[in-house]
């Protein structure tokens, strides 16, 4: 469950999203008052429910359809991994000969 404010737009049932790396469909919409809805406009604020796993902050964007929202989650994903991998495979001079010093 996920509280959204659209900015820009009209958000409906079943559409499909990209929030951080993860992508979904919109399954259920709620207002303020927990009351089920089928869209938000423009400065609308609604909690939406389907699995959503997203950090506060990020951005909620709507897209065409669930391949196209796949292929770019997937690729955020690679991004990620790829500056996790350069991040932990720098190695300085120093940590390099402490690596491969042998007790006497």
């Amino acid at each position: 469950m996920a509280t959204v404010l659209v900015q820009d737009g009209t958000l409906r049932l079943n559409d499909s999203y990209i929030v951080g790396n993860t992508f979904g469909k919109v399954r259920a919409m709620f207002d303020d008052r927990g009351r089920a809805i089928e869209e938000l406009s423009i400065d609308a604020c609604g909690s939406a429910g389907s699995g959503i796993h997203a950090d506060s902050g990020d951005t909620f964007l709507v897209v065409a359809d669930r391949d196209k929202a796949k292929g770019i989650a997937q690729y955020r994903k690679m991004k990620e991994r790829d500056a996790q991998l350069a991040k932990s495979s720098r190695v300085s001079l120093e940590g390099l000969a402490n690596r491969f010093a042998r007790p006497a």
